[in-house]
């Protein structure tokens, strides 16, 4: 293989190699907070069913489960978390089930 920064690397062919399909890939579009709610838009695979997780630190070994949504025909979706007013700090992360 080649160092950091030496462009790509040489993979020997004993090695196996898995590429996860490119609609394994959930994308956060937005975040925002409407008054007290915090408003999430993701887009994803087609009519699959989402989770947003959140905790209040980076620390925190668990992560909570706040909503569940199903992403549209177009794979699109969006979460509404109303308790993010209660928490000074939020970090989110979406997952399937």
């Amino acid at each position: 293989m080649r160092p950091w920064g030496g462009g790509a690397y040489d993979v020997p062919s004993t090695t196996p190699t898995t590429i996860a399909p490119a609609s394994a890939t959930i994308l956060i579009a937005s975040m925002e907070i409407q008054d007290t709610t915090a408003v999430v838009q993701f887009i994803g695979d087609a009519n699959q069913q989402y989770i947003l997780q959140a905790k209040d630190a980076m620390k925190d070994a668990v992560w909570i489960n706040v909503a569940t949504n199903n992403a549209s025909a177009t794979g699109a979706g969006g979460f509404g978390e109303r308790q993010a007013g209660n928490h000074p700090t939020r970090f989110y992360r979406i997952a399937k089930p």
